[in-house]
């Protein structure tokens, strides 16, 4: 999602191998739709709430991206542990059975992984705020060189 010459202003990270390829497993419709959310997620541009919503609880910190396909609902769990990326934790078709809920497994995952990832921008916060910059530079002089 992010390469080295992104005009994205945040870098998109898969907290893991195994979410990247629940990520990329997803049918092309429905992994077109995630990308397209996580783009503006990137560019912190806002999402409609149907779409969109920010978790509590044991979950705070946790977003979850909703997207319907084919008569199944599939998410995509993110958090944005500091300004400079966006951590995919999780990704595929609903798990619960009862409604809203999540299922007290897929709970724990989530906030394993989460926790995670805090630790991951905790330890690399000089290089992710540096590639960060990159970034805003390389998009400032883009827009420089493509105004009116």
């Amino acid at each position: 999602m992010t390469s080295q010459d992104s005009l994205d202003l945040r870098e998109v990270i898969f907290i893991n191998e195994r979410c990247r390829v629940d990520y990329e497993a997803m049918p092309a419709e429905v992994r077109e739709s995630a990308d397209q959310a996580i783009d503006a997620l990137q560019n912190a541009r806002p999402l409609p709430p149907k779409l969109y919503k920010s978790l509590g609880g044991a979950l705070t910190g946790v977003d979850e991206i909703r997207l319907g396909y084919d008569c199944n609902t599939y998410r995509v769990y993110v958090t944005l542990p500091c300004p400079w990326v966006i951590m995919v934790l999780d990704a595929g078709m609903k798990k619960s059975t009862e409604g809203k809920n999540i299922p007290k497994w897929h709970k724990e995952r989530l906030q394993t992984r989460r926790e995670r990832a805090r630790k991951y921008c905790t330890d690399y916060d000089a290089d992710l705020k540096t590639d960060f910059n990159k970034r805003k530079t390389r998009r400032d002089e883009f827009g420089e060189g493509n105004g009116p």
